[in-house]
C-alpha cells in the first residue's frame, strides 16, 4: 500500500529526559517577550519544544532534556518551528498555527490554516509558511495576518517546508503518480512551482532543511541517509551524504539545531530511546539519546527555541 506523510507511523515520547548544555542569541529590537509571570520555570535557557499526544507539547531544557512544562493546544499539534527571536510556531491539525514566545505559557498569537503540517520561518522576511496538507502552501506575511495560498496541480501531498538564508522556500511533496516525490521551489514572486531535478534518484524525499549552506533532504525510505543539495536554477546537485549510524527510524519532522541533528525515534524500534541526536554533517553513531520513561505518545514535530539574550521585563 502506498504511504501517505500524515498516515503513515505512530511514534513514542515521554515526560522524564537527560542530555546536557546550553546557549543562547540576542533578540532584535521590537521582538516579542513575555513577562517572567508568564514564564515557564527554568525556561531562561534554550529550550526543546516536542508535540506530543492528542493536544499537549512537551518543553524541555536543551539539550539537557529537563522538563520545563507542558503546553495544551487545542487539537493535535502536527508540526512545529520556530524562528531567531526564540518564538515557536504550534501547527494544529485543526488548522490553527499558535505562536508562544520563548517559554511563554500562553499563546501570543494565533494564526488560520487548513489541515496545518510542516511550517518555516523566512529570516530574510519574517514570513512564515505553512504547508496545508494535503495540496496548498500558506504564506503568512511576517507571521501574521490573512495567509495568501499557493497550489501546484501536479502535487498530490506536500511533504515539508524550508527556507533558505535567501527568502527561497522548498517544499518537498507526492507528485502525481505512485511511489514519486519531487523537490519542487515556490517563486512568491509569481506564485508558481518550479521542479527542481536531481543528479541522483531519491525515493522518497521527506523532510527538508536549511543547513546554512545546503538544503538537508530526508530520504525516508533509506534509513539514516540525508542528502545535501546545492540548487541552481532548477538542478539540484547532491554536493554529500551524511550517514546517520544506528539509526532506528528517522525522517518525522526532524531539527537541525548548530550541527546537531534531532531525529524521533519510531516506535518498537528502540525501547530504550526517544530522540537521538547526531552530529552533523559528520554524522556517525548518535552522540546523545534522549531515553523514555513513561508513557506513549505520538511526536508530531520538534524544534529548539534559542533563549533570548535581552533580559525579560
Amino acid at each position: 500500500m502506498e504511504l501517505s506523510r500524515m498516515g503513515r507511523l505512530a511514534l513514542t515520547t515521554a515526560v522524564i529526559f537527560a542530555f546536557a548544555g546550553c546557549g543562547g542569541t540576542t533578540v532584535p529590537q521590537g521582538a516579542t517577550t513575555q513577562s517572567r509571570a508568564q514564564q515557564m520555570s527554568g525556561s531562561s535557557g534554550d529550550l526543546l519544544y516536542v508535540g506530543a499526544g492528542v493536544n499537549r507539547v512537551y518543553v524541555l531544557s536543551y539539550p539537557k532534556g529537563k522538563l520545563v512544562g507542558i503546553l495544551s493546544v487545542s487539537s493535535r499539534p502536527w508540526g512545529l518551528c520556530s524562528d531567531t527571536h526564540g518564538n515557536v510556531f504550534v501547527t494544529e491539525n485543526s488548522g490553527a498555527v499558535v505562536e508562544y514566545a520563548h517559554g511563554g505559557t500562553s499563546p501570543i498569537s494565533t494564526l488560520g490554516a487548513r489541515g496545518a503540517g510542516s511550517c518555516s520561518w523566512d529570516p530574510t522576511t519574517g514570513n512564515l509558511a505553512v504547508v496545508e496538507h494535503p495540496y496548498s502552501i500558506a504564506i503568512f506575511t511576517h507571521a501574521s495576518g490573512t495567509a495568501t495560498t499557493y497550489t501546484d496541480s501536479s502535487v498530490r501531498e506536500f511533504n515539508s517546508c524550508a527556507y533558505d538564508d535567501k527568502g527561497n522556500l522548498f517544499i518537498t511533496g507526492q507528485v502525481n503518480g505512485p511511489y514519486q516525490y519531487a523537490l519542487t521551489e515556490l517563486d512568491t514572486g509569481s506564485g508558481t512551482f518550479k521542479t527542481i531535478t536531481l543528479n541522483k534518484r531519491v525515493d522518497f524525499l521527506d523532510d527538508l532543511q536549511w543547513d546554512g549552506k545546503y538544503l538537508a533532504v530526508n530520504d525516508f525510505y533509506e534509513t539514516g541517509t540525508i542528502y545535501r543539495v546545492q540548487v541552481s536554477g532548477s538542478s539540484g546537485t547532491i554536493k554529500g551524504t551524511t550517514s546517520l549510524g544506528d539509526a532506528q527510524f528517522y525522517g518525522y519532522w526532524t531539527w537541525l539545531q548548530n550541527g546537531t541533528f534531532i531525529s524521533p525515534i519510531y516506535t518498537g524500534y528502540d525501547r530504550d530511546s526517544l530522540m537521538d541526536f547526531w552530529s552533523y554533517p559528520s554524522g556517525g553513531n548518535p552522540k546523545k539519546k534522549l531515553p523514555h520513561r513513561v508513557g506513549n505518545r505520538r511526536i508530531s514535530g520538534v524544534t529548539v527555541s534559542v533563549a533570548p539574550s535581552a533580559p525579560r521585563k
